[in-house]
């Protein structure tokens, strides 16, 4: 084991190669300049939409596969992940080569992103590399390959108790992980340390690792991914369907109809739908589906105001065809559901009217009926 003298900062034994050591190894540290770039500039708001795991990862913008192993979700994420990539992904490096450590990088970032977004949804980080690294240390070091001062017994139970514990929080909503990036980057890295340690099976086991690699993202595709997801793809879907609502609204309704089916409780669907049916001119389906909404979450403003329009309408629709009852109570319940909407006050000046001439005719109509007896 490394002597801590001298190293720097020091996690769980481990400790961080030198200044000198890193400059060294320009693969590991120019992937940890690339992940701290990003994940500030993501702070600081600028958009990093291009990067993260969308659909089309598997189609035309494959890049997504890799890229989206640089944002990270805040400063501890970044650290842990960035922490790890030095230390194991540098102890690949001074010992195999920028080759080796950059195909591994590769396989278990494409490996750990495919497998997630086929089970789940996409997530984002260096910990499917991070466990990748760890896979491949892991089984050398067992093979007597000299990996055994980065991956020694405390750091395989640091490992799997972490993989375990996200697993847990995950369960139980308390925090959500992406575990089954951290599943599928640590089989690829397994397989491919396999392949490192035994050069009598290092074909077949460089082979098998290309292959899980190409599964994954396999399993990832548009044909096989609703056969295989868990949870995701429904939000996915909403996504696509959201960017066409404007655009080509048809293609919105089935989109969020594919989704709605998958995750009938989500309220924004719902609104966003009827949002596209009025589009097309569908106000009755769309009335459908903002009360939906409102009854999913009546708590958000627009779905209230949604459910107000829609009484404002149908007042509309009720006055020209003389059904003034009908408009005095359309206008009322639309007052309720957002007594302070900028045509609040236009609406009950209209119910106020209708009353009045209501009141006014039931008037005349009783003393005219008074004289005639």
């Amino acid at each position: 084991m490394r002597s801590a003298q001298g190293r720097g900062v020091n996690f769980s034994a481990r400790v961080l190669p030198t200044l000198a050591e890193l400059l060294r190894r320009p693969i590991t540290i120019g992937l940890a300049l690339a992940a701290i770039g990003t994940t500030v500039l993501s702070e600081t708001g600028a958009s990093i939409d291009a990067l993260v795991m969308t659909p089309s990862a598997i189609g035309p913008e494959p890049w997504r596969l890799l890229t989206s192993a640089l944002p990270h979700l805040g400063v501890l994420h970044l650290v842990f992940n960035i922490y790890w990539l030095l230390v194991l992904g540098g102890a690949v490096e001074a010992r195999c080569g920028a080759r080796i450590v950059s195909a591994l990088i590769v396989v278990t970032a494409i490996g750990s992103a495919a497998f997630e977004h086929a089970l789940f949804s996409g997530g984002v980080g260096l910990s499917g590399v991070g466990y990748g690294l760890f896979g491949f240390c892991w089984m050398a070091a067992r093979a007597g390959v000299d990996f055994g001062d980065v991956v020694d017994k405390r750091t395989v139970q640091t490992f799997l108790a972490w993989f375990v514990l996200c697993c847990i929080t995950t369960f139980t909503g308390v925090f959500e992980v992406a575990n089954a990036a951290h599943a599928g980057g640590l089989v690829v890295g397994v397989l491919a340390g396999v392949a490192s340690a035994q050069p009598s099976k290092r074909r077949l086991a460089f082979a098998g690792t290309l292959a899980l690699t190409v599964a994954f993202v396999v399993l990832a595709s548009r044909p096989i991914r609703p056969f295989v997801n868990w949870h995701g793809l429904g939000q996915d879907l909403a996504d696509e369907a959201y960017a066409l609502v404007d655009t080509q609204p048809n293609e919105a309704i089935a989109g969020y109809d594919a989704a709605i089916a998958r995750e009938p409780e989500v309220a924004n669907w719902h609104y966003n739908q009827g949002v596209a049916l009025q589009r097309v001119g569908r106000e009755a389906d769309a009335d459908a589906a903002y009360a939906r909404a409102f009854a999913l979450a009546p708590n958000e403003a627009a779905h209230r105001e949604a459910v107000a329009g829609t009484h404002a309408r149908r007042a509309n629709e009720a006055l020209a065809e003389f059904r003034e009852e009908d408009a005095i109570v359309e206008l009322r319940a639309a007052i309720e559901f957002i007594p302070s909407h900028p045509f609040a006050t236009e609406w009950r000046r209209a119910a106020a009217e209708l009353e009045a001439a209501r009141d006014a005719n039931a008037a005349q109509w009783s003393e005219g009926a008074e004289e005639g007896f």
